[in-house]
């Protein structure tokens, strides 16, 4: 077989099979095009934070010295220098950190809002060099030094998100309630903050996940005066000589303070939650994206191997006759590899351009999530190569055994095999197929149809792995909406019980909590009110944690018992001073057993002072509740755990009818009151997170939808072109259309049954193994189990049977065009 021959064939097969061609191109360029994106999107993430990093010069850690309350800055100075590797600091800066809530009047509507966050008071020369933890400004004017310093003025700025977030017109002039003190404070001008905390509260006892958290920066001297308590800091932030170890040398700094007894804790840049947060939104972004784009190339493999299968089984007499004439198999092989590189090559051109595109879009959600000053892409080849690299390499895979199996055909077997019949089966296989027609054929439509499916096995199997790959896709990654909310209304419903929550900045006595309800209620009708306490603590020891992998936990204690509902699974209610009773789910992850002894890091206030203590506990019982870090103690041990004597920090209201303007007002005259958290914001504040993701699951949802489109539409073209003449066999025969239209619907609504009921059991496999554990690390604080609705079961059904009865409408035209003569005629696919 010369060139020429080779390229005519190939021309003639390209030509009669370009809807197949066509298609098979699209799917495998999905595949590439999602693996550009990803290298993309990923890449300039990586490229425009680490360019971030050096720009700002990112401290390489802290040290927090707010549980001493602060500690004067002439003595922490000289502290520090008489540090033994303080001459391997490159800077440092001194800065006073506080929560704050802010009082911002809303000028449309003429009514407060109030909103957590920090206020950094940061030293003139932090401000002026910004040598380190630079801030950039973005709107209005930048913080300034008057010419007299000792000056104060009450100008402060605010993190460009949460500007944009509550749309806060520049200049403003707001309240900032600093504990026992109010402010009036003038917003000049936002920032793009280098604190990365914009996405999380810290302090919350909620574990509010809302964006409005603001984080804002005054002068040092000027915070001092307003909290009236001069030369007072509680950080110190530092980066270290190029060529030390920051770890090692943060350790050692810790340890020099606590040999001073001074009460510090080190935090180096990459153990902060939110560096970590980066990077494992980085890795499961990309886990992610790898999942999608290999499970589209398996999708191609198959599409591209059932494809050159169904060509080769009709094109057996050509080969036979070919290989009869002289032709090697190696030509043979050849011939049948050089479809799938052109479909390879096909697809590449196609993902160069969706590839970039895709890569664009992804961007645009890179920048919402982390709103650098600068965002500057580079192009990077390395994603491009790697996609047609697996493009080159999926065609190859999916095209050699077919390949092999032409090229090693008999000449005289392959020019006397029926085309249109997989193969002759044995007794037991005719058998069960008789018992098949014999039980469900109820007429002859239905019989012809059911011994079609029977009889060509390999197509019949090809279109209902071909319709369960896309269902099984589809409705996996749809089903992630599903899972996440899901597990907000799992919150909301756990919540039910009160409408308001009011959080303090620290214990108050419940005799004080009494007090104020009494003067609250004489303005508002309240049914029923409770007090909690609840802090963050760290599970040092117990299960899988070691001491060097400290784990978040939140341990909580009622006034009232059970006044939310806590559904004990296993175990019981803690009723011992060192009993707790953790998350199933929390447990189950960390490797944690009935009865097992843990060890929690926990404050305990001692007067003025707040200290650090180790406590071992011991596991009572486990609980379902949707936020697995909740540990829950009974009220007199948590009392005791933290050296308290009936006091709280949370106080849970229910309100029988309320003006919410009027009721806040109320409650932030209370200058110990950190925020009030309304039962309804709850799921509002989840979904504003996962709304965060939307743009992300959209996206893959629509090249997940392209790609289930592509398959099922291939299958039925498939069996269209094999079976033509069949189909002028039967018109031939004075079969009417409507007729041969209603048996190739029925055997297309039968594969696609079968296709459904294998696909929906791969979506789950997908949710539940892949997607949502996927999901589980991105929020690793709320319980996220695979949940589809049923509607959108019974959706995803209907949808699969009216593209399967959709797909089968080519056919009516297919029947009007039908030429008789040369449908009939015996020749090679």
């Amino acid at each position: 077989m010369t060139s020429k021959i080779l390229l005519k064939r190939l021309g003639r097969d390209l030509k009669r099979h370009k809807g197949q061609v066509m298609i098979l191109t699209l799917i495998l360029s999905f595949g590439g095009t999602a693996w550009i994106g990803m290298g993309l999107m990923l890449g300039w993430r990586e490229d425009n934070i680490n360019h971030f990093y050096q720009t700002t010069s990112l401290d390489d850690g802290l040290i927090d010295l707010s549980e001493t309350g602060g500690i004067d800055a002439s003595l922490l100075l000289s502290t520090l220098r008489n540090f033994s590797n303080y001459d391997q600091m490159q800077t440092f800066s001194l800065r006073m950190r506080i929560p704050i809530t802010y009082e911002i009047v809303d000028p449309i509507s003429d009514t407060k809002n109030y909103y957590r966050g920090y206020l950094y008071g940061l030293q003139d020369s932090h401000i002026l060099n910004g040598d380190i933890d630079r801030l950039f400004p973005n709107q209005g004017e930048f913080l300034k030094i008057p010419t007299n310093a000792s000056e104060i003025t009450s100008k402060i700025v605010l993190n460009q998100m949460f500007i944009e977030e509550i749309d806060l017109q520049l200049p403003q002039e707001v309240f900032a309630h600093l504990g026992a003190q109010n402010k009036l404070v003038n917003v000049v001008g936002s920032v793009n903050s280098p604190e990365w905390v914009t996405t999380m509260d810290p302090e919350s006892t909620s574990l509010g996940l809302s964006r409005n958290f603001a984080i804002g920066y005054c002068r040092l001297s000027e915070l001092q005066t307003w909290i009236g308590i001069p030369n007072l800091v509680n950080e110190v932030v530092f980066i270290w000589k190029d060529g030390f170890n920051v770890d090692e040398m943060g350790s050692e700094l810790e340890a020099y303070f606590k040999s001073q007894s001074i009460d510090s804790t080190y935090e180096s840049r990459t153990e902060h939650p939110v560096y970590t947060m980066i990077e494992e939104d980085f890795e499961t972004d990309r886990q992610l994206f790898t999942f999608l784009a290999a499970f589209v190339f398996l999708v191609a493999i198959f599409a591209i191997q059932i494809s050159l299968n169904r060509i080769i089984t009709q094109q057996r007499r050509e080969i036979g006759i070919s290989l009869s004439l002289g032709d090697t198999k190696g030509k043979i092989l050849f011939q049948f590899l050089s479809y799938s590189g052109l479909i390879s090559v096909f697809s590449i051109a196609f993902s160069l351009v969706g590839g970039w595109v895709f890569g664009q879009s992804m961007d645009v959600i890179n920048q919402q999530f982390y709103p650098l000053p600068h965002w500057e892409n580079q192009v990077i080849a390395q994603p491009f190569y790697e996609a047609w690299l697996f493009c080159l390499g999926a065609a190859f895979i999916s095209s050699i055994i077919p390949a092999v199996r032409a090229s090693n055909l008999l000449p005289i077997q392959a020019m006397r095999s029926d085309p249109s019949v997989d193969a002759k089966g044995g007794s037991e296989r005719k058998f069960f197929s008789r018992m098949i027609i014999g039980i469900f054929g109820f007429n002859m439509t239905i019989k012809m149809g059911l011994r079609n499916i029977l009889r060509s096995r390999k197509r019949s199997l090809g279109a209902i792995i071909g319709f369960g790959l896309s269902i099984g896709l589809v409705l996996g990654t749809i089903g992630v909406f599903s899972c996440l909310d899901n597990a907000v209304e799992i919150q909301k419903n756990e919540m039910g019980q009160w409408d308001a929550k009011v959080e303090y900045t620290f214990p108050i006595p419940i005799t004080m909590i009494d007090h104020e309800l009494k003067e609250i209620k004489e303005n508002f009708s309240i049914s029923s009110n409770f007090t909690s306490l609840s802090y963050f603590s760290s599970l040092t020891e117990g299960g899988d944690i070691k001491t060097d992998e400290d784990q978040l936990i939140q341990v909580t204690s009622y006034s009232t018992f059970h006044p939310i509902p806590i559904t004990v699974i296993e175990g019981h209610f803690p009723s011992a001073a060192d009993e707790l009773l953790i998350s199933a789910r929390f447990a189950e992850e960390r490797g944690i057993f009935l009865d097992d002894e843990i060890t929690i890091e926990h404050i305990q206030f001692n007067g003025t002072e707040i200290n650090i203590k180790n406590t071992s506990l011991k596991v009572a019982g486990f609980h379902s509740m949707g936020i697995k870090i909740i540990t829950y103690f009974e009220w007199e041990s948590m009392q005791d755990l933290f050296n308290l004597q009936e006091s709280a920090n949370i106080l849970y209201l229910s309100l029988d009818d309320y003006n919410r303007a009027e009721f806040l007002d109320e409650l932030y005259a209370n200058p110990y009151v950190k925020s009030v958290i309304f039962q309804e914001q709850l799921g509002d504040e989840f979904r504003a997170v996962f709304n965060d993701f939307t743009g992300l699951m959209d996206m893959i949802r629509y090249l997940c939808y392209a790609v289930g489109l592509g398959v099922i539409t291939l299958t039925s073209m498939i069996s269209r072109y094999e079976r033509e003449r069949e189909i002028g066999t039967m018109a031939t025969l004075g079969c009417p259309n409507y007729k041969i239209f209603n048996q190739m619907l029925f055997e297309g609504v039968i594969l696609s049954l079968l296709g459904i009921v294998f696909g929906c059991g791969l979506a789950w496999v997908i949710l539940d193994a892949i997607l949502v554990p996927l999901m589980a690390n991105m929020f690793d604080v709320i319980v996220i189990n695979a949940f589809i609705p049923v509607n959108l079961w019974i959706n995803t059904i209907i949808t699969a049977l009216g593209l399967s009865v959709v797909s089968q409408f080519p056919l009516i035209l297919q029947l009007k065009k039908l030429n008789l003569v040369k449908a009939t005629k015996i020749r090679d696919f």
